[in-house]
């Protein structure tokens, strides 16, 4: 991270869930519930990054951040497709993280 200035660093392991490296050294890690029912996983990585920029954008606490995107990621791949065409999909989300 110092080599190349970078603020924090984001590693997905996919069913492993994922972690996040802040540049104070701050370290935090996910993981999926077991319980989750996997259908297509295209999408998943892009889903956890939107979430993990929402939650900067924001100013989320970067657990509590890595957490929501986490859920979002999980919940994305028990549905087939990369984008759900149901709004109330992504509603009950934003909902919650108010």
């Amino acid at each position: 991270m110092h080599r190349h200035h970078l603020k924090g660093l984001v590693l997905t392991h996919g069913a492993d869930g994922a972690e996040l490296f802040a540049e104070n050294g701050d370290h935090f890690q996910v993981v999926p519930q077991s319980s989750i029912e996997i259908v297509d996983t295209v999408g998943a990585g892009d889903a956890l990054t939107s979430i993990i920029i929402l939650g900067l954008s924001n100013h989320w606490p970067l657990q509590q951040t890595l957490e929501r995107a986490q859920e979002f990621a999980s919940a994305l791949v028990g549905r087939r497709g990369a984008t759900i065409s149901d709004r109330d999909f992504y509603q009950s989300f934003t909902q919650a993280w108010q």
